[in-house]
């Protein structure tokens, strides 16, 4: 009896070692930078608008806390504390999100510039005002796409794991969290057209609606490219 009321007890943990043992070599998935598909080949794609903060895994427990692992694969979650903990995201237990952690300016446009600027305050000592959490503006985690929600989700299209994210999100009223833009084929042409800097936005990726997610690949289903 005692051995498997301990079996039991160490449950939850080996849960947890094999999630961690699972995702702990993800990075994330790049584009392949260029051109935008040809107009014939619009309808294959979607078009998600891009900012330049910073891009992380987010894993996110079952009760919200919050791991933030950069491209590098650090764990940053101590530079941004006011996203250590966030609203529970999945009924499912773990989830991993690829996302980017920007921080708006007062019209609500990421600016790279007010996130660099944050973070440079980060040698202060605790109890400076400027490095304290509840006085530092806002950040927002921007995620563009899921891998993971109670189980692997790297094999499906991205059409469906946009479907999946915009389920798990939008239900979620914290300003902290968003989805990333993602437009349909009818306005490709348009976003190509114009300047986004203005907007916030550094460019133009087309994401192929039936890729599925490759941790750590840099592959040609996402196109990229940036304003001249």
């Amino acid at each position: 009896m005692h051995e498997i009321a301990s079996r039991q007890d160490r449950g939850p943990a080996i849960a947890r070692a094999r999630f961690n043992n699972r995702v702990a070599a993800w990075q994330p998935m790049t584009a392949v930078g260029g051109t935008l598909p040809r107009p014939e080949q619009h309808s294959a794609y979607a078009y998600e608008t891009t900012t330049t903060g910073q891009r992380v895994l987010a894993h996110v427990t079952a009760t919200g806390q919050a791991h933030l692992i950069s491209e590098t694969g650090d764990d940053v979650t101590a530079a941004y504390p006011e996203l250590s903990q966030l609203p529970q995201l999945t009924h499912d237990g773990e989830a991993v999100f690829d996302a980017e952690v920007v921080r708006p300016d007062r019209l609500g446009r990421p600016s790279p510039q007010l996130l660099w600027d944050l973070l440079g305050t980060h040698h202060h000592e605790p109890g400076d005002p400027i490095a304290d959490a509840g006085r530092r503006p806002s950040l927002q985690l921007v995620i563009c796409d899921v891998l993971y929600a109670g189980q692997p989700v790297l094999r499906l299209p991205y059409i469906q794991r946009r479907m999946l994210l915009r389920r798990l999100i939008l239900p979620i009223k914290d300003h902290r969290i968003i989805t990333s833009h993602s437009w349909p084929e009818t306005v490709a042409h348009k976003l190509a057209a114009i300047d986004l800097r203005p907007h916030g936005y550094t460019g133009i990726v087309a994401k192929n609606l039936t890729s599925t997610y490759q941790p750590g690949c840099r592959s040609r289903n996402w196109l990229t490219t940036t304003p001249q």
